[in-house]
C-alpha cells in the first residue's frame, strides 16, 4: 500500500520497497 494514497501500487524495479504513486517513487509500508 501506498504510504500517501493507501492505493495498491506495484512494486517497481529500483530496488525493493520501491512502490510508485500518485506519479512519483514513493516508499513501501506494511
Amino acid at each position: 500500500l501506498c504510504e500517501i494514497c493507501g492505493n495498491k501500487v506495484k512494486v517497481l524495479e529500483n530496488g525493493p520497497g520501491v512502490l510508485v504513486c500518485c506519479g512519483q517513487p514513493m516508499t513501501k509500508v506494511e
